[in-house]
């Protein structure tokens, strides 16, 4: 296998910020970051197998690719004190960023067929968010309030071209190009409070989330739907000092999440694979929640047993169905999964100096 690469990359990358204190309650800060990144590989290789004495040339080619990308973020933060127990953050922040991917390989092999291949990808991604925490703390009670409100955006359009030929004719089959244009919208509203009373400290909370998803294909419109869902996740958690002198504590908590699909899952464009077979995403898949349980304990400031039970009431699979001999493979909601976990950490002093 002979083999000859040659990569070039240059990264740019400047970063800024400025604070200002209006009064001792009032703080303002812009901060931002900048930069660009470009990468060209070309590549050169021979593959030959030796066989009976003699070499056997198995394929030959050369591959060019070039990737560069540009970036933007900002964020603006404000900072409102209210007395001493009173705090209010609000972020202000917009991430932008382009990318752009060229492949071009050349291959001849053995069988004497000759295989082009070229890829355009060009992506624009854009986010913005918008978010509000308002903290206040209860010294009485050793207490905090936490509540807040959150908007979050994403928009990314994507367009790529996939083109193959064969011994410099087009292939249907690998070649197709696709416009596919995605956007996100995420509104949240939570509220979480704590406490502590003897040797318990206490915490519940609760945040609502509504998401607006919309894949939308330019190549398949047909296939384009925007699907909306509510939900709503819980988290608690309770602690108890055994002995705070010698470091004994054990605690347990509970929590609420969610795995959203992402993006490409979600493309309604029908790719074509084969004489028989395409495959296409699925705009209707679902998000699915996830369950997490923990119960950890400390012992004398230094040994940790931590308990972990995590499920799932659902998953994404790729499966394939036949109509009329034909296949056509997706993504789909189903399956449930779960895990449970054991973790310890005992160091031992082995002389003066070292601990395992």
């Amino acid at each position: 296998n002979e083999m000859e690469n040659h990569t070039e990359n240059t990264t740019y990358r400047a970063t800024f910020g400025v604070t200002y204190d209006w009064n001792a309650n009032n703080l303002f800060s812009l901060e931002g970051v900048c930069g660009s990144m470009a990468n060209n590989n070309k590549q050169w290789e021979n593959i030959r197998h030796w066989n009976d004495g003699a070499y056997r040339n198995m394929s030959r080619g050369s591959s060019a690719g070039e990737d560069d990308r540009d970036y933007l973020n900002l964020s603006f933060l404000y900072l409102r004190k209210f007395g001493k127990n009173g705090e209010l953050n609000f972020k202000a922040e917009t991430y932008m960023r382009k990318d752009k991917e060229v492949d071009a390989r050349l291959y001849d092999y053995a069988s004497n067929e000759r295989q082009e291949t070229n890829r355009v990808n060009d992506e624009d991604n854009r986010s913005y968010l918008l978010r509000a925490d308002y903290t206040h703390h209860f010294p009485s009670v050793k207490g905090k309030l936490a509540a807040g409100l959150k908007a979050d955006w994403l928009k990314n359009d994507n367009y790529n071209d996939n083109q193959l030929w064969k011994n410099e004719q087009p292939d249907e089959y690998g070649s197709y190009t696709d416009n596919y244009l995605y956007k996100e919208k995420v509104y949240a509203a939570y509220a979480k409070y704590s406490f502590s009373w003897s040797k318990f400290s206490f915490n519940a909370g609760m945040r609502v989330e509504h998401s607006i998803l919309s894949p939308q294909s330019q190549s398949n419109p047909e296939r384009n739907v925007e699907s909306d869902y509510t939900d709503i996740f819980p988290e608690m958690g309770v602690s108890y000092t055994i002995n705070k002198e010698k470091g004994h504590h054990t605690g347990f908590s509970y929590q609420k999440g969610i795995q959203r699909p992402y993006m490409g899952a979600l493309n309604p464009k029908v790719i074509r694979q084969g004489e028989y077979s395409y495959f296409m995403g699925n705009p209707m898949l679902r998000p699915y929640n996830q369950h997490n349980f923990s119960l950890n304990t400390h012992l004398f400031h230094q040994y940790i047993i931590r308990l972990t039970y995590d499920c799932s009431d659902g998953g994404f699979l790729q499966l394939g169905e036949s109509r009329d001999g034909v296949l056509y493979t997706s993504n789909y909601n189903g399956g449930k999964s779960s895990s449970f976990g054991v973790y310890a950490s005992i160091p031992v002093e082995i002389g003066r100096n070292v601990r395992l």
